[in-house]
């Protein structure tokens, strides 16, 4: 219950930050054009600095990677979890492609980045739990754009390959460098250290009233698809973090337990409508859902968590 009291009034403060981004947008501040500049800007430059900045300050180096063994774990069969899900929930709307590759890539693509991230720096403000944060974006990264592409978009061409070039991207590199960092103990001088933390400090503002901003353009004529959806967001945001809550519980302490929690719990991830785009699925779905879900999971995740106190 702890938790719960503690997301609770941070769900609120995230509230705002969307309606902040949701107001400049309607103001015309930010555009249906240069809304384009923040995901990049977010994701190869804020990203990357807290990445190497949590790094760093947490001293994770090559030789404690192998104390992550037992979260990594989990977090992966999580997502074969969410994968299963996701077929499962195809099956039985009875949904075709490229609907039903859309549905199922909605179900293991999660916003860790946007939603993950920030809402993990909150409940692990105290600096116990941080240091996973980091390890758990490279595993994400990973999966999603490796075996989570392939998995909906198995009936296309060129999955794999595309994977495999996402791999090589700014926050893959930041982690490299912070473990090369911290292993070597490297002193960086103190101006360097403090402006990439700073940089990276930036993430939960930028990250949320981006999304904020976002769903102003969203395309919503996929109304008709609303009892799926319904579907993705009790199945992908309430059911599934609940019992993966209720497993990892007995194989894992309560911090990643917490933290493979609140991974399954997020929202689906901001650039599924760019994915579909690239190999052309369901678009109008993918905004729907985006939308969606991203409200939804103003009370989804305090509502997890509330559920999990049970347990």
């Amino acid at each position: 219950m702890d938790y719960f009291f503690t997301i609770l009034p941070k769900m609120g403060s995230f509230f705002l930050l969307m309606c902040i981004g949701i107001l400049i947008a309607k103001i015309g501040v930010i555009t249906k054009e240069n809304i384009t500049l923040f995901p990049p800007f977010i994701i190869k430059v804020v990203m990357p600095c807290l990445t190497f900045s949590l790094m760093i300050e947490n001293g994770t180096t090559f030789a404690a990677l192998a104390d992550y063994g037992p979260v990594v774990a989990g977090q992966v069969l999580s997502y074969l979890f969410l994968m299963v899900l996701g077929w499962l929930s195809a099956k039985a709307f009875r949904m075709r492609y490229p609907l039903a590759n859309m549905h199922r890539g909605c179900h293991v693509g999660g916003n860790y980045g946007f939603i993950g991230i920030p809402l993990l720096m909150v409940l692990f403000a105290s600096g116990e739990g941080q240091q996973y944060i980091p390890v758990c974006a490279a595993v994400d990264t990973i999966f999603i754009w490796t075996i989570g592409i392939l998995f909906f978009t198995y009936s296309k061409e060129g999955g794999m390959a595309s994977g495999l070039r996402n791999l090589f991207n700014p926050v893959i590199i930041s982690i490299l460098l912070g473990l090369i960092v911290a292993s070597l103990h490297i002193e960086l001088p103190s101006f360097i250290g403090d402006t990439v933390s700073s940089v990276g400090d930036c993430s939960t503002p930028l990250a949320l009233i981006y999304l904020g901003a976002s769903l102003c353009f969203i395309n919503l004529k996929s109304a008709a698809m609303l009892k799926e959806i319904f579907a993705l967001v009790v199945v992908r945001m309430v059911l599934a973090p609940v019992a993966v809550y209720a497993v990892a519980s007995h194989f894992l302490t309560g911090t990643e337990t917490v933290l493979l929690t609140v991974i399954c719990a997020t929202p689906v991830m901001a650039s599924m409508v760019s994915v579909a785009h690239q190999y052309r699925l369901d678009e109008e779905y993918a905004s729907a859902a985006i939308f969606v879900t991203t409200v939804a999971s103003l009370v989804t995740i305090p509502l997890v968590f509330f559920l999990t106190s049970f347990l």
